[in-house]
Parts: structure tokens; C-alpha cells; sequence
């Protein structure tokens, strides 16, 4: 929940599997800021990562982890077309397993320093089977800038390509502390039909410092589109602490006070949504949230709710089905 794009694309391939390869494929997903396809140069057939595998690895990974983080997809070819758009398309790894190893050996000596829970999952068709692909997600570095062995340098992602980090960037990365990242997750509760027969969703907000530092005055905004305030609030457990805040715009948030602090790896509830849903209601309702901490870059997600959902909400509401709750109706989709 609040996850990067890199992130969420590598769960749903934890997920699904090959299966969402192939929806990459056929929805044409273009290499991009936290993607990018790679071919083996001996198709994963070696019994050692070949030169030009081990150039690709150290710099996807010091790439992906001095930008925002990304996920690189063994076993798929990605070139332009005539048009000059991006057809990519799967040419399977013949030993996906082994390649796998050979990718885990061969990253800790990828990057100076070495690199910090990066993952690796094997996806194959058949898993009886040698053939498949190897996708491979790297987090954005907290521990500093990311020097490639292979190449001797610094390198960001920069659209479709790793480039080399010039050199006023590079002062300013060896410059920086560490900065606090803050996302969210989410403690759904049960849905009740409420007197006027309205859906009374409720969802408990936590807030997570992924970092290695303290985050201070965490927050979150909601901004809810065309969905009527009236019939949304935000409340806090415990108003020593945090402020909420209703803006002029169908919007609300919720800040911590001055003295307000996450400790690394800590956790808190800083608010809770309440949504009553009238049963009639037959649109999409998008609730756009922003969570941070000062300091920190904010990061974005959406609660939707699709009518089938809401509709289906209602009639499970309506004969009392305790095991109804509020992320039956709302997903989470990170921005």
C-alpha cells in the first residue's frame, strides 16, 4: 500500500506470475523510469553470467537505485518498430533457475556499496520446465549513491536508459542525508448498513517510515473529486498529536504537531476515513491521498471504488455479512 510503481508492478508479478508478463506485453508497456526488459547473451545457457550480462546487472542496479527504484524483466527483447514505437517480446531464458543463481552470485559485487534488498523471482510457463524469465526489483538506495563495478560509474534512470550521473548531481547525492520515506498501509473494517441505508465504510490509516531515519510530522491530504464532503470524515485517535484540517475544496488532511516523530521501521494510526455510501450511488468514487513527512517525498495513491463493487457492497450490507469490509469496496492503486 502507497507502494512505488516498481514495487506494485513486481507484486503483481509475485502474483500472477507469467500471466502478468504477458499482459505487459500486450498492453505494449514500453520500458520506462521503473521498467526495463534485458536479454541474456547466451540465452541463461553459461555456467557463469557472460560480460555483457554482468555490465547489464551492475548497471540496472546502480541505475534503478540512485533514481526511484525499478524492475528489470530477463527474458524479453525489447527494440523499435518501424513507426519507431517499442514492440517487446518474450525469448525465454533455457535455464531460468540457473540464471537466477547466477544473477543472486554475482549481485553483491554489482555495486559499490553493495546494494540493499534487491529480489529475484524466477516466471515460467511450465515450471516443469527449464525455460521461463527472471524479474528482479531494485528498491531506490538509502545507504548513498550506487557506483557500478563494471562500468566505474554513477548511473540514473533517465526514461528508457542508464545514464551516467553528472558530476554537480553526483556531488549533491554524496552531499544529501538520508531522507525519510513514509508510506502507508491500511486495517479494513467490517461494513455496516447504516439507518438510511447507506454503506458505513470505515478504513484505519497507518503510517510506515520505511527509512533508516526519523520521520517528523508525518501527514496525509485527501482530495474526493465529485464525491460529496458531506458524506466523508476524518477523524484522528488521538488530537494531542495531530491536526485535521478541512480545505475550502472537497478536501481534508491531517498533520502531526511539531513534536510528532516516526522512528525507523515504526508504525502509526494517524487518522481514519469514514464513507457513507448512499445506496443508489452508481459511480466511481476515487478518493486521490498524498502521505509524507517533512522532509520526505510525498507519495501518492487513489482508493477506488467501482460501482459493481459498491452495488455488491449493498446487497452483502443488507443481510448483515460480517465478513464484508471496506477493502471489499475500495482497492488501493498507487499514483
Amino acid at each position: 500500500m502507497g507502494k512505488s510503481r516498481a514495487a506494485d508492478l513486481y507484486s503483481r508479478l509475485e502474483a500472477r506470475g507469467v500471466s502478468a508478463l504477458n499482459d505487459l506485453i500486450a498492453d505494449r508497456e514500453a520500458e520506462s523510469l521503473f521498467l526495463d526488459f534485458k536479454c541474456s547473451a547466451d540465452n541463461g545457457t553459461g555456467p557463469r553470467l557472460l560480460p555483457d550480462d554482468s555490465k547489464n546487472l551492475s548497471k540496472s542496479v546502480s541505475g534503478f537505485g540512485n533514481s526511484s527504484g525499478g524492475v528489470v524483466i530477463w527474458g524479453v527483447d525489447c527494440r523499435q518498430d518501424r513507426n519507431g514505437s517499442e514492440v517487446s517480446s518474450k525469448t525465454p531464458l533455457k535455464d531460468a533457475n540457473g540464471f537466477h543463481t547466477k544473477l543472486e552470485s554475482a549481485l553483491s559485487r554489482a555495486t559499490i556499496p553493495p546494494p540493499a534488498d534487491v529480489h529475484m523471482l524466477v516466471l515460467q510457463e511450465d515450471p516443469s520446465q527449464l525455460e521461463g524469465y527472471v524479474a528482479m526489483h531494485v528498491p531506490r538506495s538509502h545507504q548513498g549513491p550506487l557506483r557500478s563495478v563494471e562500468t566505474k560509474h554513477y548511473h540514473m534512470r533517465a526514461g528508457s536508459a542508464f545514464e551516467i550521473v553528472p558530476h554537480d548531481v553526483l556531488a549533491g547525492m554524496f552531499g544529501r542525508s538520508p531522507q525519510p520515506d513514509v508510506g502507508a498501509e491500511f486495517v479494513p473494517v467490517v461494513v455496516s448498513m447504516g439507518r438510511g441505508h447507506d454503506l458505513r465504510v470505515f478504513l484505519h490509516v497507518i503510517a510506515v517510515n520505511d527509512s533508516s531515519v526519523i520521520a517528523e510530522r508525518p501527514y496525509l491530504s485527501v482530495k474526493l473529486g465529485d464525491f460529496p464532503i458531506e458524506d466523508f470524515s476524518l477523524s484522528v485517535k488521538n488530537n494531542k498529536d495531530y491536526v485535521v484540517r478541512r480545505g475550502p475544496l472537497p478536501s481534508a488532511s491531517v498533520v502531526a504537531k511539531s513534536d510528532v516523530a516516526l522512528a525507523p521501521g515504526a508504525t502509526e494510526e494517524i487518522c481514519t476515513f469514514g464513507v457513507s455510501i448512499p445506496r443508489s450511488w452508481q459511480k466511481e468514487i476515487n478518493l486521490i491521498c498524498t502521505i509524507g513527512a517533512q522532509g520526505a517525498a510525498p507519495r501518492s495513491f487513489t482508493l477506488v471504488a467501482i460501482p459493481a463493487r459498491i452495488a455488491g457492497a449493498v446487497s452483502r450490507a443488507s443481510m448483515a455479512d460480517l465478513t464484508l469490509t471496506s477493502t471489499d469496496i475500495f482497492s488501493i492503486e498507487s499514483n
